[in-house]
């Protein structure tokens, strides 16, 4: 039997989340430990199993025998960086499995199962207002996803944070437009221009919803 392409391996996954979405268990946990037995130390082979005993059949054991060998690849991915590898605790890397785990979901649009691990997630953080920001915009809720975006801002103020915000400063602006706001949609757009101008002059999709705000 082949080595599993990287390509037919992303193929798998993406169907096990569909199979869950439709809850197909069986099916579902007959591709995972495929996966695995063709990848024992693999993260998202072992993430996956990780989640599926804890959230769908409640096998606590086997889900902690899995997150135990994707903690084990978070902390050799990290291992280089010694503040990492000395202060992060356990629960931190499971922290950061889950988050990972998170955002391969959001990516594929599977909400149902981000929200199964949110619990997870620290409250009132940048992650969890950026994943339900996200969640909104797919829910085509685009207010509630503003709303979001600004507990981001409000964040980074009282840290009084240099840290760039032009991604969710476009985040708004595609929202705002989307409510028909459109001159909050110039002012975020021209916002976002001027403090990523490198990438946002070589970006024709920002130039071309600047381009339909002016129209209205």
């Amino acid at each position: 039997i082949g080595e599993i392409s990287p390509l037919d391996r992303n193929k798998k996954f993406l169907k096990i989340c569909f199979l869950l979405n439709r809850n197909r268990y069986k099916d579902a946990e007959r591709l995972m430990i495929n996966l695995f037995v063709e990848n024992k130390t693999g993260f998202m082979e072992n993430i996956f199993l990780s989640f599926y005993y804890e959230y769908f059949k409640n096998k606590v054991k086997l889900s902690n025998k899995h997150m135990n060998v994707a903690i084990k690849k978070i902390q050799k991915l990290h291992s280089e960086n010694k503040q990492f590898a000395n202060g992060q605790s356990k629960e931190h890397c499971i922290n950061i499995c889950y988050k990972d785990l998170a955002m391969y979901f959001l990516k594929f649009c599977f909400i149902d199962l981000i929200d199964k691990i949110k619990v997870n997630f620290s409250k009132n953080d940048i992650f969890e207002f950026t994943i339900n920001a996200n969640i909104y915009i797919i829910k085509k809720k685009y207010l509630e996803s503003n709303n979001e975006i600004d507990k981001i801002f409000d964040y980074y103020l009282k840290l009084d944070s240099h840290e760039s915000l032009s991604e969710f400063i476009l985040m708004k602006a595609c929202n705002s437009f989307h409510l028909l706001n459109y001159f909050d949609t110039e002012d975020l757009l021209l916002e976002y221009m001027h403090t990523n101008k490198t990438k946002a002059d070589n970006n024709i999709e920002v130039l071309m919803l600047l381009g339909q705000t002016y129209l209205y």
